[in-house]
């Protein structure tokens, strides 16, 4: 499967973590951040409450609990150039590197619709 197909690989799986009234807004690929030299990858998905987080294995799989962001938990966030960092009112500090999306190489238009779908949840933030 490749990077053009990541959206649609998570999507089903992504869509079984909703609540009720709950809608999928967008799938990217995100590497976590998670100290100085130790990082994770993670398919991020975006709702109009909440980001949430599937930790993925080497191999591109679900591997481990997935992770919710509450908007209202979130005291600042913003992207700029391929990041984005989050800043949770628990004072959590939470760093993403992304694909541009668009071509087969950087994840596709499915990159490209999740990553301005958290751009748009970010700046409804305010």
């Amino acid at each position: 499967m490749g990077a053009t197909d990541f959206a649609g690989k998570h999507r089903e799986t992504l869509e079984g973590l909703l609540e009720p009234g709950e809608t999928l807004d967008g799938v990217c690929a995100a590497s976590q951040q998670l100290s100085m030299f130790k990082g994770r990858a993670v398919a991020l998905a975006v709702t109009h409450r909440r980001l949430i987080l599937l930790p993925l294995d080497r191999r591109g799989e679900p591997s481990g609990a997935p992770e919710s962001i509450l908007r209202a938990d979130v005291s600042n966030a913003g992207m700029g150039g391929m990041q984005c960092v989050i800043r949770t009112t628990a004072g959590a500090k939470l760093k993403f590197g992304m694909l541009g999306g668009g071509g087969a190489l950087t994840g596709g238009e499915g990159q490209s619709e999740g990553t301005a779908a958290l751009a748009a949840w970010i700046d409804g933030l305010d």
